[in-house]
């Protein structure tokens, strides 16, 4: 005699026990099939999106989602309905060949910081997490914590100056080598930052004057000149290949100059870049500078206005330039020529 099936939702199945034992359990208080449960869901989010694009200021349903920005904005009367939204869906991870694009991959990579800048930050107040925080510390070299801390300065000197990506990537190139050469050990994160950016400037072919970046940035000119030294000391690549003799030739061609005199003024200024006199000077500044040295007591004199209208720059600024060399201006003249000043 066969049984009549329950009434309610069981599912049947047999014990080990026997064949004709069996047990039903109870599925009629459980969630709904998967059908209407995603029908379900399906309306709830339309319903939301629905609300969620209608305007209670204009009543129109013209509020939209602005992604970059993280905003909720009505088209029609914008009205910011809702700000600094967080992305909640999956993030985009660069591999492989995908390293460079950028895109839905958090902050930029940082080449010059530890790991890429990428580092987790332990937080807290017990023991435990305390100890794990200095531990931490205690892995981090005084090289990169250095670099660390002169990007947050650089980033700041950046912004007083507007300086471009192109010099500010130079900049934290030169810095970075010169801190893991140690190089320039002892010396004020402003002194070092600012002999970097005044290299890289020129490097880029961007060249800033120095006034100005001791004017913007509260350095003493001392200390950014023994920097700028010691950096192009250690890295002669990292110089500006100027042609000093070019600069000359065009100066005396400009003023009528002999050839002997101008072959005197070249090896002048030989001498004073190998002196290290005028380090950071616009080279026609220095050239400038040469030509008066050479030819003050020579049978051709030149004055300080017809060097300056030659250079291109003012009286002023050779009459300075000058003052760093003066004392020893005997020094700087070649020996050949000697024979050819006036007493």
């Amino acid at each position: 005699m066969t049984s009549n099936p329950p009434t309610r939702a069981y599912q049947a199945f047999s014990l080990p026990e026997g064949p004709n034992k069996s047990h039903y359990i109870d599925y009629s208080n459980d969630l709904p099939i998967p059908k209407q449960a995603a029908k379900k869901r399906y309306k709830e989010v339309i319903k939301a999106q629905m609300e969620s694009a209608f305007c209670d200021d204009c009543h129109t349903r013209s509020v939209v989602v602005h992604e970059r920005e993280g905003t909720r904005v009505c088209k029609n009367c914008g009205d910011v309905k809702e700000f600094s939204m967080i992305d909640e869906s999956a993030e985009w991870r660069n591999m492989g060949t995908e390293k460079s694009v950028m895109d839905r991959t958090g902050g930029n990579l940082n080449p010059h910081l530890e790991n890429y800048g990428v580092e987790s930050n332990i937080t807290g107040t017990n023991a435990e997490e305390s100890f794990m925080k200095n531990a931490n510390k205690r892995f981090v070299t005084t090289t990169d914590r250095n670099i660390k801390a002169g990007n947050m300065i650089m980033k700041r000197f950046s912004s007083q100056l507007n300086l471009t990506k192109a010099c500010f990537d130079m900049a934290m190139d030169l810095y970075s080598a010169s801190e893991k050469k140690n190089i320039l050990r002892g010396k004020s994160y402003e002194a070092k930052l600012t002999a970097c950016i005044y290299m890289a400037c020129k490097i880029v072919g961007r060249p800033r004057d120095l006034r100005d970046l001791l004017s913007v940035l509260r350095v003493k000119r001392r200390d950014v000149t023994k920097c700028y030294k010691l950096i192009a000391r250690s890295m002669p690549s990292a110089q500006v290949n100027t042609n000093y003799e070019e600069k000359v030739s065009a100066l005396c061609r400009n003023l009528s100059i002999t050839d002997y005199i101008e072959k005197a003024c070249r090896q002048c200024v030989d001498i004073i870049r190998e002196r290290e006199l005028l380090t950071g000077k616009n080279p026609n500044t220095i050239a400038g500078v040469a030509i008066y040295i050479v030819t003050k007591d020579s049978p051709c004199p030149q004055s300080f206005g017809q060097i300056a209208e030659a250079a291109g720059l003012s009286e002023v600024t050779i009459r300075k330039s000058l003052r760093y060399v003066e004392k020893i201006t005997k020094e700087l003249i070649p020996k050949w020529f000697l024979p050819y000043i006036k007493s």
